[in-house]
C-alpha cells in the first residue's frame, strides 16, 4: 500500500490517497486536484450520499495537517485528452474564510492557473460549515447539440462505423467522452469533437 514504506523521521515529501492518510499526520499537507469533477468525483456530484463520503475523505485529509495546509485547484486541466475548465470544490467553499489566506495566481504553462488555499496556523484550524447545494450550470449554447449524445443512441464515425451509445460524460463546454459499442470494431472511448461522430 502506499505507506508500507512510510517513515516517518525521513526527510522526504510523501505522497499517498485520502483512505491510506487516515490517523497520521504531518507538519505539511497539500491536496491538489480541488476541482468539481476531479474532488469530489464525477461520478458522486448528483449523488447526496456519495457527496457526503467524499465530504468525509476531506475532512480526513484537511486534518492531516498540524501546520499547514495547501488545497489547490486550477483553472484549466486537460483531462481525457481535452481541456477542462472546472469550477473549485464546493469544499473550499465549507471552509469558513478566517481560516485561509488566498494566494495570487501563478501562470504554469501555456494558459493554465493554479491557485493555493492554506490554513492559518492562528486561526484554531478547519472547522465544518454547510453550504447550499451544488447546483450544476444548465447546458448553454456554447456547447453544441451535435456533441450530446444519449444511452442506446446509434451513431456513425468515419473510422470505425456505425455503433451504439454506451457511456456518455460531457468534457467542458465544447466536447465529450463518448463510450461506443461498434457493430464491427468493439467498444472504443472518443472525443465526441475529434472523432466527428454523427447520430444515424
Amino acid at each position: 500500500t502506499d505507506i508500507d514504506n512510510y517513515n516517518s523521521q525521513a526527510d522526504a515529501a510523501v505522497m499517498m490517497t485520502l483512505h491510506s492518510a487516515k490517523g497520521l499526520e504531518f507538519p505539511v499537507v497539500f491536496i491538489p486536484g480541488m476541482e468539481e469533477g476531479v474532488f469530489p468525483v464525477d461520478a458522486a456530484r448528483y449523488d447526496p450520499v456519495q457527496i457526503e463520503e467524499e465530504r468525509r475523505l476531506a475532512y480526513v485529509g484537511i486534518t492531516r495537517a498540524k501546520e499547514k495546509l495547501y488545497l489547490l485547484h486550477t483553472s484549466t486541466r486537460t483531462l481525457y485528452g481535452a481541456q477542462m475548465h472546472n469550477q473549485p470544490s464546493r469544499f473550499l467553499s465549507e471552509v469558513p474564510e478566517e481560516c485561509l489566506q488566498r494566494a495570487k495566481s501563478q501562470k504554469l504553462s501555456g494558459s493554465r492557473h493554479e491557485y493555493t488555499y492554506f490554513n492559518s496556523p492562528a486561526s484554531g484550524g478547519f472547522s465544518t460549515r454547510r453550504t447550499p447545494p451544488f447546483i450544476p450550470s444548465p447546458r448553454t449554447e456554447e456547447e453544441p447539440a451535435e456533441l450530446i449524445f444519449s444511452i442506446g443512441e446509434r451513431v456513425r464515425s468515419g473510422k470505425f462505423g456505425d455503433g451504439t451509445v454506451i457511456g456518455f460524460r460531457p468534457l467542458g463546454k465544447a466536447d465529450a467522452l463518448v463510450e461506443i459499442a461498434f457493430d464491427t470494431q468493439g467498444t472504443k472511448k472518443l472525443m465526441a469533437k475529434t472523432a466527428r461522430l454523427k447520430k444515424i
